[in-house]
């Protein structure tokens, strides 16, 4: 098993974007000697290209890949993240994926569809995205090859979630979409957490979102309770318990 979550980043917003995908069905975490990773353990419950794509990258390398989310502060070659707004790197022995879970600092990614539209880059799809050049360098193919990943991107991220589609001869892209991301692929801050700790980043929050999804949502009962208690709230109110 090769895949891992780097706990010196946003660890548990990672957690939600792997999961995000394949329903969370059969992806699980597990503790391991260094302290500044968890160790990803997926078994494919459920066929589809995301599930296929998830196992392939947990079971079928003996090679490591470690996933960092940072904010859009973050420097990496000369600048901040968010010109980019994820990179995938080959780093001694460890494929490396860093990429922005903060959508700009709030202002939102966008690419371009094969109409020249702005469209969405929601996290869950950014971090396909990275994924699929893991794969191929995985795979013994280059690491850099946009063509490829954004295909991947469109037939196993975008398609299945029913996102616009991107046109994948436009690499093009940048901040500030009007409309914010779907909510499954975007943010995940509480409005009331995040004004007690005065960002919805905070590693505070963390603790409370890895207490919610990897403690209370495993058992029936505590997955029904946030379900249920979703279904009754409405409007931007259900965005909040979401989030």
């Amino acid at each position: 098993m090769a895949l891992f979550v780097d706990t010196t980043g946003f660890t548990i917003d990672v957690e939600n974007d792997l999961a995000q995908p394949v329903s969370g069905a059969g992806l699980s975490e597990a503790a391991v000697a260094d302290p500044t990773v968890v160790q990803i353990q997926y078994t494919e419950v459920t066929s589809g290209l995301a599930q296929d794509r998830l196992d392939s990258l947990v079971n079928a390398f003996p090679d490591f890949v470690v996933i960092t989310g940072v904010d859009s502060t973050f420097v990496i070659n000369g600048g901040p993240i968010s010109n980019s707004a994820g990179v995938t790197f080959f780093d001694g022995s460890v494929t490396r994926i860093i990429y922005d879970v903060t959508q700009c600092g709030g202002s939102n990614y966008f690419v371009f569809d094969t109409g020249g539209n702005p469209i969405s880059f929601p996290n869950s799809v950014l971090l396909g995205h990275e994924m699929a050049h893991a794969f191929q360098f995985l795979g013994g193919g280059p690491i850099d090859d946009e063509v490829t990943a954004e295909t991947d991107e469109d037939n196993i991220y975008r398609a299945p979630e029913g996102l616009p589609l991107r046109d994948v001869n436009n690499h093009g892209g940048g901040c500030g979409l009007a409309a914010p991301p779907p909510v499954n692929g975007g943010s995940i801050s509480c409005l009331i957490a995040s004004a007690a700790y005065g960002s919805p980043y905070a590693p505070q929050l963390n603790c409370v979102r890895r207490l919610r999804d990897v403690v209370l949502r495993q058992s029936t009962w505590g997955n029904e309770f946030f379900e249920r208690s979703t279904k009754n709230i409405t409007g931007s109110a259900r965005s909040w318990l979401r989030k």
